[in-house]
């Protein structure tokens, strides 16, 4: 006789452009859930109601997922056994909060796992989603804070999956929670037109030096930017690489020189950018849904590490329900015995192991891993962890995994502001307000260039003669011409360099 018998619902739509869709995670929940039944037989068993609903899209499956819930949860369900939702994405994420609050019963997402900071009486939604969205976050403060970067700019692919806006809308709320703690100067949703690139990067110079691009790769390599997100290597996030094979590989790859990626860690230590499913799931899957769903695609078309976070959440749900029976009466065991609310605490500070190694969820109920910062070799071309933020410590600080890195030019990363303002429209950087005619001044500096010019060739001949180490005296008097060159540069150079005065290397 089964002691527990628990229903889960998933609402969700059939499309093979989509993580989240149920043609791929359909049969992940159909086949952990048969090896969780065999396995617990006797003790707990699991049934799924799926809320197919017949939608083109996720934006419509997320207006028309909490009408669904309600009819399940008030007229469709098993009323004699627990109740337990799993959210796939693509969900409104909000609203079934409210709802799993007022019905007290558990809320677990496995896909497209949000923090929307309410705080609600019921238990508390876990997220145990291949993205540990918490963590990318942490990560991306803590680089600011590190490189001193206070100004950004920030720019929306809307044609990308739904998991980069929600990122960025991520990203200014909890930036909103922190106090301001930069200054977020623009958030703009970049459509794709020839136009739009140019005048996107004119605005961008205009007011930051920092930006944080949120959309596919693909669109990533015809924008010089600082950060970027890869949430895990997929065909639908693009290929992270400037290396295409096509005319732009050149121009990519300096522009990839100072572009840093924020990635989890197993993925940036991975060598192929993803990890081989165990049991060769992928295959069982695959098999999964040819034969129950009638559904065609190729190994490589699988988001293997949503599909595996769908996987895994039904283990881990499994091991805590089972705890839960260990801590209530079997005579007489009804469902409702077991309070939810304990049941979501379960997951709290905890470090599962599981099939795709150890995961750890917070105190918040979500998920967290260890995310690097990346940047691209100059001489490998290849990208390379250089920046760890470990899962399990407070997460408010980076550190080296790699110190010896060659920045481009040797003089990165950039300042946030530069000396001059981001537009050169500081008066103390302008020449005419001193009251002397630009023309003037660099016919002034050219006279007393040449005029140094022939001292030098004087005091050059004479060293010749006397047979004396040339390289001494040219290192000591070329100090005295510095300030002349950093004149200049202030002067006729690119506004973006200028008065930033930087040494003069010697060569």
């Amino acid at each position: 006789m089964v002691v527990l018998e628990v229903e889960i619902a998933c609402p969700g739509y059939f499309a093979l452009n989509s993580h989240p869709s149920l043609a791929f995670n359909g049969p992940v929940i159909d086949l952990a859930v048969a090896e969780l039944n065999a396995a617990l037989a006797g003790r707990i068993f699991f049934t799924v109601t799926y809320l197919v609903l017949n939608v083109p899209n996720c934006l419509r499956n997320e207006e028309e997922s909490s009408p669904a819930l309600a009819q399940w949860y008030y007229r469709d369900r098993n009323k004699s056994s627990l109740p337990i939702v799993l959210a796939l994405g693509c969900i409104d994420t909000l609203a079934a909060e409210q709802l799993t609050s007022e019905w007290e019963i558990l809320n677990i997402a496995s896909i497209g796992v949000r923090e929307t900071g309410q705080k609600l009486p019921g238990p508390v939604p876990i997220g145990v989603g291949s993205i540990a969205r918490p963590s990318l976050y942490a990560a991306f403060f803590s680089l600011l804070a590190m490189f001193q970067w206070t100004t950004i700019y920030i720019v929306i692919d809307t044609d990308s999956p739904p998991t980069y806006p929600t990122m960025a809308a991520s990203i200014i709320a909890r930036n909103r929670e922190l106090g301001q703690l930069v200054t977020i100067v623009e958030s703009i949703a970049w459509e794709r037109r020839p136009t739009t690139l140019n005048d996107t990067l004119q605005r961008f110079r205009s007011v930051s030096r920092v930006l944080l691009f949120c959309g596919q790769a693909d669109r990533l390599r015809r924008l010089l930017v600082y950060i970027a997100f890869e949430p895990f290597p997929s065909k639908s996030y693009g290929k992270m690489t400037w290396n295409y094979g096509d005319a732009e590989n050149e121009i990519a790859q300096h522009a990839f020189d100072s572009l840093l990626v924020i990635q989890q860690h197993q993925s940036a230590t991975s060598p192929s950018g993803s990890q081989h499913p165990p049991r060769s799931l992928d295959i069982l899957f695959q098999r999964e849904a040819r034969s129950k769903y009638n559904i065609t695609y190729d190994l490589d078309d699988q988001p293997m590490p949503d599909m595996m976070a769908t996987y895994i959440t039904l283990s881990m749900l499994a091991e805590v329900l089972n705890e839960s029976l260990d801590s209530v009466s079997p005579s007489n065991f009804k469902a409702d015995q077991i309070r939810q609310v304990e049941l979501a605490r379960r997951f709290f500070n905890r470090t599962f192991v599981t099939e795709t190694g150890p995961v750890y969820i917070d105190s918040r109920g979500k998920r967290r891993d260890s995310v690097a910062v990346c940047y691209f070799g100059r001489d490998s071309g290849m990208r390379e962890a250089f920046l760890l933020l470990p899962v399990g410590t407070n997460e408010r600080y980076l550190r080296y995994l790699n110190n010896t890195m060659r920045w481009p030019g040797g003089n990165w990363p950039p300042i946030n502001e530069p000396l001059c303002g981001y537009r050169h429209e500081r008066p103390s950087c302008s020449l005419s307000t001193r009251g002397i005619p630009l023309p003037e001044i660099v016919t002034l500096l050219a006279a007393v260039l040449a005029s140094s010019g022939a001292i030098l060739y004087y005091y050059w001949r004479t060293k010749r003669k006397r047979e004396e180490d040339a390289d001494a005296w040219w290192l000591v008097e070329l100090t005295s011409f510095r300030l002349i060159y950093r004149i200049l540069d202030c002067a006729l150079v690119d506004p973006d360099s200028s008065c930033e005065f930087e040494e003069l290397p010697y060569e």
